[in-house]
């Protein structure tokens, strides 16, 4: 053994393997890529490594079964404790040395039953004041010529998942006295590092591998009966380090002795005499067998090359070598380890430094102000992207946020949830009225650059009602036959009458088209309208989240679904109105038809005060004239006697219509405009009717455009200003609240976040101190002159106190964040357990919509979601059929599909083009 001064002594073995120790505890605690270098033994079976591993030990861990014995690798960590005479277990707790092979036994079983092999290693931990300092891990041995290629392939691969890590120092045994060219294990080794062969382990391969290997020739005691001479001796001996660069020789069983039939007891003796038996044992087949007859004729064989050989024989020898190349492998990883440690700290301190952030919103009274700073922002913005104003720009530029109408209709049919299955007669899609917009002009680009044309905010809104006038306005409605007509006629009162009621045919065919034209329309126009309105919501509330102001509240889904649910009450407000407005204007247009749109118009003409000038007015009408009257400027200048009139003088010159006129109008439905011969007046009555139908469409739509600018458009426009501190309002609910029941509307979990904190903080306490440690090794390799029994323990203190100062620190950072608004505990008693219950549930009677009551006492996200969507389907509903009057459904133009029989039916009319799908 060499010296205590140099850097391979025992204590500098000592002090790496403490640092080691620390190492491996961490990495398997916290479960992190921290791989110091360890030690596997691999080769084929009947080599020798259990002999090998039980040398290490001390004692007989083997143990006796059919076929492979051996499922999973062994890990053994040897500690030297310099009070522990003998051998002790410390993992598995509680065993004694001797039951040792019996728990492998039963583990290996276990192992074939659950899943035949396993590369999971089993832990073991020993320690006495005869070990090294060290970890060797024990593999299933290779098996050669086995005709079970399920179990080799299983071996084999286990072999692979360690050989082909870089960690590991590779251990190869095999045996002396085979000959080089059956070395099966040695090439299978070889195999699985360069690549040739993959068993599946998912490691890369590992091409300078022998550069970490070490060879151990076992069974030295049968090569010394094959070699009697000296040339014969030095030659194999000499071939072998020839091609394995490091190796060395050792027998380990001298006799014929099988472990597993011999008593324990006796089986540790044997161990602990190997050494000296196995040295005298070589030193007698060198003495006595090879140099005694050395040098003598006729063969004048050479004496064994001691000085060259004998250093590379023994049990000692090896199991020093081996410490030693793990010493060397620790050294060579030490920066790298270093390193690693660093970066590791510093993640770890990343994560302690968010937790600490969690930690500090976990303050209930933060996380209220955090709501109402998010109510306010999201209202605010949402104006500003309603209006699209410069403000709102810079977050939703134009060229990434801009969507044509075939986005929105896309979206709308394919992404909401929310859309119910509609079939409207005068529906078009995008395609539909692409094609009849080239069909009524080819010229005509109008209508391709309104539904082509990407917008952002309310101008969606102007774009629907262009686009839903255009249905309306392109739709042809169906005629009714002579029959129809004849029976809408019916007698006036019942009674009898010399002519047919021709006004009733107006009114009540007027009521029949505008119903089934715009019932299911207006239904549809308000899906589209809370359809916008929702994706206006989501590009807010999406846009707020990613802000690191409020990007936290991502988790705080109870308190965004009571955002959105507050949003859907304040516009479906609006809705509503908008929705009742167009209802009550569609009934007044169809239950009292006007029947002269020229006269309408001219009373709204007639209502314009003549003291707004117009250029309309002031132009003049080609071929009309009119009188100047004028006549000092006929005196003094040539000026003719008449010129051109203009429109506002002959509108002047128009008498003020008369009440009948207003009522009767054009009178061409009157019995006295009947064809003489027939007595028919069908021709005309469809003509007025097809007049009065478009007049009249073109009114309604004028005034949904109306009703749902004033509610819905100019609403949104405005929503910030709806009032905030109302005592409904989403604002004052929350400031009112407890800080329980803000934490349990926050979902805060105090303890979850205290174990983040401890989990990270222990982590880097772990990490400083092996880093310490770590720098304790790096010392004992430039200075050699210390004492370094004493050093060790010096830094393990050293250690100690600067791992105890940094949780101090960081524990000290904690107390300076700690939320007041703490979840009580579980010690409190059972009576102030009620009074807390009931502060963390917001009582009905404090507010007055019942969704809102429901969603704050919701427990989880998920009971939320669902109330939410069954709230939506019940409101949506409500909505859909709030806009139909009496006689009116949804199914009209499902239960009785419209076909045409006159004319050209435009493209996306008919039944099969114009319906919505749901799986469209």
């Amino acid at each position: 053994m060499e010296s205590a001064s140099g850097s391979d002594s025992p204590f500098m073995s000592k002090m790496a393997f403490v640092a080691y120790r620390k190492l491996r505890e961490i990495a398997d605690k916290y479960r992190l890529q921290l791989d110091p270098p360890r030690i596997v033994f691999v080769g084929e079976t009947s080599t020798g490594k259990s002999m090998l591993v039980q040398n290490f030990l001390g004692f007989p861990c083997t143990f006796s079964q059919s076929g492979v014995a051996t499922r999973c690798p062994v890990s053994y960590q040897l500690h030297y404790k310099e009070d522990a005479t003998e051998h002790r277990v410390i993992n598995p707790s509680g065993l004694r040395t001797n039951a040792l092979a019996a728990r492998l036994h039963n583990h290996m079983q276990s192992v074939e039953q659950e899943s035949k092999f396993s590369t999971d290693a089993y832990q073991i931990e020993l320690e006495s004041n005869a070990y090294p300092d060290l970890e060797i891990l024990d593999v299933p041995g290779l098996i050669c010529g086995s005709g079970n290629t399920e179990e080799r392939n299983a071996v084999e691969k286990i072999t692979e998942f360690y050989v082909r890590d870089p960690s590991f120092v590779i251990v190869l045994l095999i045996e002396a006295n085979q000959d080089r060219a059956n070395s099966y294990g040695a090439r299978i080794v070889d195999d699985l590092c360069m690549g040739n062969l993959n068993k599946g382990s998912g490691k890369p391969p590992r091409l300078d591998y022998k550069n970490s290997m070490l060879t151990i020739q076992t069974k030295f005691d049968l090569f010394m009966n094959d070699h009697a001479n000296g040339a014969h001796a030095n030659k194999d001996i000499q071939e072998r380090l020839d091609i394995f660069k490091e190796t060395y020789f050792v027998s380990m069983i001298y006799d014929a002795r099988v472990m597993t039939d011999e008593p324990f007891e006796s089986n540790v003796q044997y161990m602990r005499d190997l050494p000296q038996c196995e040295s005298d044992l070589v030193d007698q087949w060198i003495t006595e067998k090879i140099n005694k007859n050395a040098k003598k004729l006729p063969t004048y064989y050479p004496e064994f090359n001691s000085e060259s050989y004998r250093h590379l024989i023994g049990i000692n020898v090896v199991r020093e070598k081996i410490r030693n190349r793990w010493l060397q492998a620790f050294k060579r990883a030490l920066p790298a380890l270093k390193l690693k440690l660093v970066q590791l700290i510093g993640n770890a301190e990343n994560e302690y430094q968010q937790a600490l952030l969690d930690y500090t919103k976990s303050n209930p009274t933060q996380v209220r102000l955090s709501y109402l700073g998010f109510i306010n922002e999201y209202r605010r913005k949402l104006a500003l992207y309603a209006t699209y104003k410069s403000e709102i720009e810079m977050y939703f530029p134009h060229n990434l946020h801009g969507t044509n109408y075939k986005e929105v209709e896309n979206g709308f049919m394919l992404n909401w949830p929310r859309r119910k299955r509609l079939e409207w007669r005068a529906h078009l899609t995008t395609q539909a009225m692409q094609q009849c917009a080239e069909a009524e002009n080819a010229q005509d680009r109008s209508l391709h650059n309104l539904l082509d044309c990407k917008l952002v905010g309310s101008s969606h809104f102007d774009r629907l009602q262009k686009v839903f006038a255009y249905m309306v306005l392109t739709f042809k409605h169906e005629q009714l036959t002579a029959d129809e007509i004849t029976t809408i006629e019916s007698l006036l009162y019942g009674g009898l009458s010399c002519s047919a009621n021709t006004e009733k045919l107006m009114r009540d065919t007027m009521h029949r088209l505008l119903r089934k034209t715009f019932a299911v329309g207006i239904t549809w126009l308000t899906q589209m309208y809370s359809y916008l309105l929702d994706t206006f919501l989501k590009a807010i509330i999406e846009h707020l989240l990613s802000q690191k102001q409020f990007n936290y509240l991502k988790e705080h889904v109870p308190f965004l679904i009571i955002v959105e649910l507050d949003y859907h009450r304040r516009v479906r407000t609006m809705m509503r109105k908008a929705i009742h407005a167009v209802r009550d204007a569609r009934f007044a247009y169809s239950a009292y038809a006007h029947y002269d749109l020229t006269s309408w118009l001219k009373k709204l003409t007639f209502r314009l005060p003549v003291e707004i000038p117009h250029h309309f007015y002031s132009e003049e009408i080609r071929d009309v004239y009119v009188k100047n009257e004028d006549q000092s400027s006929r005196t003094f200048r040539n000026v003719e006697e008449y010129r051109l009139a203009t429109i506002g003088e002959i509108f002047a010159k128009v008498n003020p219509p008369q009440i009948l006129s207003a009522i009767f109008g054009s009178e061409s439905y009157l019995p006295s405009k009947r064809d003489q011969k027939s007595g028919s007046y069908h021709p005309s009555a469809r003509r007025t009717i097809d007049e009065l139908y478009m007049s009249t469409c073109s009114r309604l739509l004028y005034d949904v455009s109306a009703q749902f600018n004033a509610h819905v458009v100019i609403g949104i426009n405005n929503f910030h200003h709806i009032e905030p501190y109302s005592s409904q309002s989403i604002a004052h609910i929350l400031a009112s609240m407890t800080d329980t029941a803000i934490a349990r509307l926050a979902s805060i979990d105090l303890d979850n976040v205290g174990r983040r904190l401890d989990y990270w903080r222990d982590q880097i306490v772990d990490l400083t101190a092996a880093s310490v440690l770590l720098e304790g090794v790096t010392q004992q390799l430039h200075d050699d002159g210390r004492n370094w029994d004493i050093e060790i323990q010096r830094m393990e203190r050293r250690a100690q106190h600067r791992a105890t100062a940094v949780r101090e620190q960081l524990d000290h950072r904690r107390r300076l964040l700690n939320p007041f608004g703490r979840i009580p505990g579980t010690n409190i008693s059972s009576n102030s357990q009620d009074e807390q219950a009931d502060a963390c549930y917001v009582q009905a009677d404090d507010v007055e919509d019942e969704d809102m009551c429901v969603l704050l006492n919701c427990s989880g996200a998920s009971m939320c979601e669902s109330h939410l969507q069954n709230m939506y389907q019940r409101d949506d509903q409500e909505d859909l059929e709030a806009g139909l009057l009496e006689g009116d459904t949804l199914e009209q133009d499902a239960l009785y599909p419209y076909t045409s029989n006159i004319g050209e039916i435009p493209a996306g009319n008919m039944v099969e083009t114009n319906y919505y799908e749901a799986d469209s």
